[in-house]
């Protein structure tokens, strides 16, 4: 039960913890003959729900008012208010000077006037939220994966996907602390797809000489939009139960001095060509080789937007908003208040060479070297580029069986070698604090890992030792 909320635009009610979880998938598959064969996977869920129902009441601190200062006694339960309404009911509640200039701008307590009702946070499953929370999130996907073997024994693959994610959420601001038509909409979408495809050719097995090559190629869009209503209430916008348990008289009409949005529009695009060689010496020893040449393209636009009352072009109202006024980006926009960003395009090669042991049916050995990497970042205009990031990885291990196979063991060691390692960090300044992604330097982690199981009788006994610096 939201004792704060419940008006809403279009005339309903909203219940926090009411949900709809709907998922479907069909599969198909479909081989013709003994050389073909093909499998289409077809996902849809949506998700909406009104409010966390995992996190009923968080903040139950937030409705309470400890009138004589002493946490040790019990705190009065206060007053919530559904929105626009106009506070306590004349001549009730104690009125409170909050900044000491002799004039009292607070009432504590008091009787509930229109729209009021008392709000007892001790109920894990009431809340005084201002304004419905809402989230609905929709995903597509598709998956072809088709394969043909040629006379030879060589096998043609090819493998396309999609996949679609559109969610749109409204926040309001935290239990009993009121902001007049106060909300954050996070826009997701309104399309957000990613496509690929990869071809690929395998040779037979069993031979001496076993190879795969292939092409792939993949990009995603991302459009994100935050809007955030800035009001022009008393106290900075803030009306309605304080987290200091004040309650501060909110206007009958709602107004919004102006709307703040973050538009973020990015697209990243992947190709590459890929192979990878085995040399099957004998039946126990064979040696790999790999490598893939990486071509990424990430660019977008990004900014910030501050309006009047009116939204701007590229905006409308949210879908699912449940009357919030809350607007998203409109489905087709071109972001005009955005500014274009510092793409990241570079071309990286990778590859891997190893060698595999196996004296026994029961011994294994195996060392290998391979490089990796990470794409390079989008970054806003003037800031600091953002590298690819790379690691050099050095593996080698033993795995086996002993005692006729009652026992399993097996022991690797490992060594990474970062080179502009990227990391999510905070960039304060004296007016802002911004997040994203930096080359923070070069990093070193190794270590090793072993584990141990048998089974002696009836008694099976795992056991598992690690180390990493």
């Amino acid at each position: 039960t939201n004792v704060a909320g419940g008006e809403q635009s279009i005339g309903e009610d909203y219940a926090p913890g009411s949900a709809i979880n709907q998922n479907f998938r069909l599969g198909l598959q479909w081989e013709p003959n003994e050389q073909f064969q093909a499998y289409l996977k077809l996902e849809s869920t949506r998700y909406e729900n009104e409010g966390s129902e995992s996190t009923p009441n968080l903040l139950p601190r937030t409705g309470f008012y400890d009138d004589d200062g002493d946490p040790l006694t019990p705190a009065q339960i206060v007053t919530t208010y559904s929105r626009n309404a106009p506070g306590p009911a004349p001549g009730t509640g104690t009125p409170f000077d909050r900044d000491g200039d002799g004039v009292f701008e607070s009432i504590f307590g008091g009787t509930p006037g229109p729209g009021g009702v008392q709000y007892a946070p001790t109920e894990p499953f009431q809340l005084a939220h201002p304004a419905n929370e809402t989230r609905i999130q929709e995903n597509g996907r598709y998956l072809l994966d088709m394969t043909y073997e040629f006379d030879n024994g060589i096998a043609l693959n090819s493998l396309t996907s999609q996949i679609q994610l559109h969610n749109v959420g409204i926040a309001g601001y935290g239990n009993s602390r009121a902001y007049g038509n106060g909300g954050v909409s996070v826009n997701l979408g309104p399309k957000v797809e990613t496509k690929s495809q990869e071809f690929t050719l395998i040779s037979p097995e069993g031979q001496t000489l076993e190879w795969i090559v292939g092409i792939t190629a993949s990009q995603r869009s991302t459009d994100v939009s935050i809007a955030i209503n800035n009001n022009a209430g008393p106290g900075n916008g803030a009306t309605g139960w304080q987290a200091d348990g004040s309650w501060s008289p909110r206007p009958l009409t709602d107004t919004v001095a102006s709307r703040t949005f973050v538009d973020v529009s990015a697209k990243v695009k992947q190709q590459a060509v890929f192979g990878q060689l085995d040399w099957n010496v004998s039946d126990e020893l064979q040696f790999t080789l790999g490598g893939r040449i990486n071509k990424d393209h990430n660019t977008g636009k990004t900014g910030v937007s501050f309006t009047s009352t009116t939204p701007s072009p590229d905006h409308s109202l949210c879908a699912g908003a449940n009357g919030a006024g809350l607007y998203c980006l409109t489905d087709g926009r071109n972001i005009s208040s955005a500014g274009p960003g510092i793409p990241y395009i570079d071309t990286t090669p990778t590859y891997k060479v190893g060698v595999n042991w196996e004296p026994s049916d029961n011994q294994f050995f195996y060392a290998f070297y391979a490089r990796g990497y990470k794409a390079g970042q989008l970054v806003n205009p003037g800031a600091e580029p953002v590298n690819e990031e790379l690691v050099d990885d050095y593996e080698m291990g033993w795995k086996g069986t002993l005692l006729d196979g009652a026992l399993y063991a097996e022991f690797g060691v490992f060594f990474m070698d970062y080179t502009d390692m990227q990391m999510s960090v905070l960039s304060a300044t004296a007016i802002d604090t911004i997040g994203g992604f930096q080359n923070i330097g070069d990093s070193e982690i190794k270590g090793f890992e072993s584990s141990i199981r048998t089974n002696l009788g009836g008694l099976n006994l795992n056991a598992s030792l690690g180390y990493t610096k």
